[in-house]
C-alpha cells in the first residue's frame, strides 16, 4: 500500500499562486514537482503555519520580483524579519500605553 503523499507543500504552492496573481494580475510560472521541495524544505525547518506567513509575508514586501528560487533561498531571513517586527510591535505598543499613562496621570 502506498505510503499518504503530504499535500502541505501543494497547499503552499496555490497560496503563492494565489496571493502572487491577486498582487500582479497573473498567474505565475510553477513546477509544482520541483517547488514542492522547496516548500517541504520551509515545512520541515520552520513548520506548516510558520511558512504560510512567511509565503504571505514575502508578496507583501516590496521587491522587483517575487520569484520562488529566491524564497526558497531566503525563507529563514525572512522568518527571522517576522520575529524581530512582531516584538517590536509589542515593545512600541507597550512603550505607547506606559507614555499614555504617564500623559493622562500628569493632567
Amino acid at each position: 500500500m502506498a505510503a499518504k503523499q503530504d499535500t502541505r507543500p501543494y497547499q503552499l504552492i496555490d497560496l503563492f499562486v494565489l496571493v502572487y496573481q491577486t498582487k500582479y494580475g497573473k498567474k505565475p510560472t510553477v513546477n509544482k514537482y520541483r517547488d514542492r521541495w522547496g516548500f517541504t524544505d520551509m515545512i520541515d525547518s520552520i513548520g506548516y503555519e510558520r511558512s504560510v506567513e512567511v509565503v504571505k509575508y514575502f508578496l507583501s514586501i516590496d521587491r522587483p520580483t517575487h520569484t520562488l528560487v529566491w524564497l526558497f533561498n531566503n525563507f529563514d531571513r525572512l522568518d527571522e524579519q517576522i520575529k524581530v517586527r512582531d516584538e517590536d510591535r509589542k515593545r512600541r505598543a507597550k512603550m505607547l500605553s506606559e507614555t499614555k499613562k504617564r500623559v493622562e496621570g500628569g493632567s
